[in-house]
């Protein structure tokens, strides 16, 4: 098995985001030797101190794999789970949303979330969303006025990619919604350098358009685990009003800086000292 990720010289604060980010963006290569006997192969690696990281292979045909929360079993640690599709082809469903996954892709689960984790004594948010339960993305950012996303027609803010079965072409599975590249510098890194606010509209993630009313599923950490909150007062995506609202339910300790939405960028310093602050209290 090879792992092409290494968090050693990686900060502890920040090893689970880089590698959340990196199974994102990326698929992880794994070699796997097949038994001689009929069945599933499978192998298990670690990714130094965030634990341990279990793939298993998956090989159907056509086969519709329910996702649930019961998917990381309760007795194993917190782990991040990958499923690697050999062979054939699987649906995976979740929330209501599907994905078809073809040899060589990834499906993932994580269970080192936040809530039940003794090791988590801190929550940090930036210019982000603090969901109650049952929150969903489309409520809450509408929820206050001010956001350059609430539009009633998604078309003028966003490029729609539609994501077809590739056992049947005809049938659309979701579509992905992009920000249209013209507008991402303004939306979300006012006051970042073009070139680099035109970087990041070019690298952006697509955002599921079914995510947008999908309920926030569980009991959030932050009724349990204390919480710092940086919320950018230029913000254009979530408004900042909401953002207070949202901090002052959690009761989450707030620091307010003259920043876009991506304040990690265009203020890195105010972030860092915020995550500094929540780990000292800890």
């Amino acid at each position: 098995m090879t792992l092409i990720l290494d968090t050693r010289h990686i900060p502890l604060t920040e090893r689970v985001d880089v590698v959340r980010e990196t199974i994102a963006r990326a698929v992880v290569h794994v070699d796997i030797d097949f038994p001689a006997e009929r069945g599933p192969a499978a192998v298990y690696g670690a990714i130094t101190d965030l634990g341990p990281v279990r793939v298993c292979s998956v090989r159907s045909n056509a086969t519709r794999v329910e996702r649930t929360p019961t998917f990381a079993r309760d007795a194993l640690p917190p782990s991040i789970f990958l499923g690697v599709q050999i062979a054939g082809s699987s649906l995976i469903v979740q929330g209501g949303r599907e994905a078809v996954l073809r040899p060589g892709d990834l499906a993932f689960s994580d269970s080192t979330a936040a809530t039940g984790n003794a090791n988590v004594k801190a929550l940090v948010y930036i210019d982000a969303y603090i969901p109650q339960q049952g929150d969903t993305v489309n409520a809450l950012t509408g929820a206050e006025p001010g956001s350059v996303l609430h539009v009633p027609d998604p078309t003028t803010v966003f490029n729609l990619v539609k994501l077809h079965d590739p056992l049947d072409a005809t049938k659309v599975i979701g579509v992905d919604l992009y920000v249209k590249p013209s507008l991402f510098p303004s939306y979300f890194a006012a006051g970042v350098r073009a070139n680099k606010a035109a970087l990041l509209a070019a690298g952006q993630r697509p955002l599921s358009a079914s995510a947008l009313d999908e309920p926030s599923p569980n009991v959030p950490a932050w009724k349990t685990i204390p919480s710092w909150d940086l919320i950018g007062t230029a913000d254009r995506v979530i408004p900042p009003a909401e953002q207070e609202i949202m901090a002052d339910r959690a009761g989450s300790h707030v620091v307010k800086v003259k920043a876009p939405h991506l304040s990690m960028v265009s203020d890195p310093c105010a972030v860092t000292d915020l995550i500094t602050t929540a780990a000292a209290h800890s």
